[in-house]
């Protein structure tokens, strides 16, 4: 209104009681999470007494290091961020479950750690296990995990695809460095170092629970685990085309624990240089089909499981069923009694192959079982007779 008067308001500084300006500076901001919800505060050390994050969290340096005391779950929804150079201390037993996001990207001279809040040295077995469950998404980049393990899990779970592991180091856990669980699982582990894993136990350093999966391996480094392999689990028909390649985990072989089929309609491909290792009993056989080539170099190689020297009649054999396609070549197989191969199918083939310690006594590391044709055969040899495969004058094919 014209005219009107306007009032201006002087608020007297007031003086602080020297008790309240003690209490801003020294009490320290604590992030707490909680099954209600989470109050992000600041300045650590800062305790974590666990629960449930439903919102978006973020962990800086500044709140370094976090001791978690309780198991803490990331809703789905929800979000934990962790800054380069935070350090996540975990009190026995506790373990850190995704559900929605966490996103842990350290730096090279500042990188992330998940370790035990128990002691101030490496000690496997003390904290549990960060799991990313069924439709979690989440990135752990220059990440170091130890300590872990507690109760025989692996320090990492992974059962979603739309994880990235890169340039971590998993190491010093009781029990596996990486567990992958699930069907059609993708994530990608990408220049990770596995190593010191489950060596009082003798774990695999990885752990598929099965072969139906495609995991983005690429330039890990696994060694000095309790047993440095990809150990496969399972036991079923493959219901997607798959890769096996020990160059790209290493150079550990893979272990087979069950019998597989390779569905038809499907693939599976064994690249140059991969060991693939059968527990005793077990069998591969081809509905689809295999293609497993090999260099002179860098052959492929399929044997038992059970010891680290060829051992005639431990694992089964490997089948090409009717229908079925494939190429062998440059592979190596060390087997159990009776067949070393059964290409049963007119699509399969086999050049510069050799099948050694078979117990048979016939004449022949390989059986044709279709009777009245045989499939191509360029350079294989049999260490049984020394000579290449010749066609079986039975005309009943032989029972696997």
């Amino acid at each position: 209104m014209t005219g009107a008067r306007v009032r201006r308001f002087a608020i007297a500084p007031r003086r602080a009681h020297p008790l309240l300006l003690l209490v801003l500076l020294v009490v320290p901001v604590i992030l707490v999470a909680t099954r209600g919800g989470s109050v992000a505060l600041a300045a650590g050390p800062t305790s974590i007494p666990g629960g449930t994050i439903t919102g978006d969290v973020t962990w800086t340096p500044a709140g370094s290091p976090y001791i978690v005391q309780g198991s803490l779950d990331v809703a789905s929804g929800a979000s934990l961020t962790i800054q380069p150079g935070v350090e996540v201390r975990l009190h026995d037993g506790v373990f850190l479950q995704v559900y929605g996001r966490l996103y842990a990207v350290g730096t090279a001279t500042a990188p992330i750690t998940f370790t035990t809040a128990a002691t101030t040295t490496v000690t496997p077995g003390r904290w549990s296990f960060i799991a990313f469950r069924g439709g979690a998404s989440g990135r752990l980049e220059r990440c170091v995990v130890n300590s872990a393990g507690r109760g025989g899990n692996a320090a990492l779970v992974i059962e979603s695809s739309d994880v990235v592991v890169q340039d971590c180091r998993i190491h010093h856990n009781a029990s596996n460095g990486v567990y992958l669980g699930g069907v059609g699982l993708a994530p990608t582990l990408r220049r990770v170092e596995i190593d010191h894993n489950g060596e009082a136990s003798g774990a695999a350093a990885i752990v598929q629970t099965t072969l139906s999966m495609n995991p983005g391996y690429e330039a890990l480094s696994i060694h000095d685990n309790g047993a440095d392999v990809v150990y496969i689990g399972g036991s079923a028909g493959t219901d997607r085309d798959v890769t096996l390649s020990s160059p790209a985990v290493g150079g550990v072989p893979y272990v087979l624990a069950g019998s597989w089929d390779v569905s038809s309609g499907k693939a599976l491909t064994v690249t140059a240089g991969t060991v693939v290792r059968l527990h005793d009993g077990v069998f591969l056989q081809v509905y689809g089909r295999l293609y497993a080539v090999g260099t002179a170099t860098a052959p492929i190689t399929f044997t038992t499981a059970a010891t680290t020297t060829v051992t005639p009649g431990r694992w089964s054999f490997i089948a090409f069923r009717g229908g079925a396609s494939g190429r062998l070549s440059g592979a190596w197989s060390t087997r159990r009694g009776g067949v070393g191969m059964l290409p049963w199918s007119s699509k399969a083939r086999m050049w510069w192959c050799r099948t050694a310690g078979s117990t048979t006594t016939r004449a022949t590391g390989c059986i044709w079982g279709v009777w009245g044709w045989l499939p191509p055969c360029g350079g294989w040899r049999s260490t049984t007779t020394g000579r290449p495969p010749g066609r079986r004058p039975s005309s009943r094919p032989p029972s696997p």
